[in-house]
């Protein structure tokens, strides 16, 4: 069983969960989890953001974000 992830942003107290999106695949080679992440990091320049394992309870307490928010649509992405 592979890690989990969740993007933490410190700043605004979100943790941004990116299961939707890696059920299509591994984190490092999913374009809709590189799509959602770099809309999401743009839209929040200057805050802290960190990546953080399923093996912590690290931002248990901050409010979720879903990355579903940012559609993604590539026909060679399946």
């Amino acid at each position: 069983m592979g890690v989990y992830y969740h993007l933490l942003n410190d700043t605004k107290r979100e943790s941004v969960h990116l299961n939707d999106h890696v059920k299509r695949g591994p984190l490092t080679q999913n374009a809709a989890v590189h799509f959602a992440l770099c809309n999401y990091m743009m839209q929040n320049i200057g805050d802290t953001l960190r990546l953080c394992g399923d093996t912590t309870d690290e931002g248990e307490d901050y409010a979720e974000v879903d990355l579903l928010a940012y559609k993604f649509d590539d026909p060679e992405v399946t």
